[in-house]
């Protein structure tokens, strides 16, 4: 794994806000993905995690939340959606976003 990888073992990506009250996630195991699929999100965690910065919180914001499990420890980020990275954007397109209950 190369220096811009996050070697991670799961993540979650959820989606909320905006004016309908939006809330759809997905969570991901790296031991669920072949070698070459999990090795391409790593590198994609690695691009956003390095671009991570701290939502604005405004009303009808549509936010995307991201939680990470590593060897190391968990971390997070939180983007606005009308101004993603585009290792966020591309790992949106990876994952199919379903819809959630609240507090799920």
């Amino acid at each position: 794994m190369d220096s811009d990888s996050v070697d991670w073992q799961q993540l979650r990506l959820t989606e909320q806000g905006g004016f309908a009250g939006l809330l759809r996630g997905a969570e991901l195991r790296a031991a669920d993905l072949d070698t070459r699929q999990a090795g391409r999100i790593a590198k994609l965690l690695g691009q956003a995690q390095g671009a991570a910065r701290q939502a604005p919180d405004y009303p009808d914001g549509q936010t995307l939340s991201l939680e990470v499990q590593t060897a190391a420890g968990p971390w997070s980020a939180k983007f606005d959606c009308a101004d993603l990275p585009e290792a966020l954007d591309e790992l949106k397109s990876l994952l199919t976003l379903k819809p959630m209950k609240p507090g799920s």
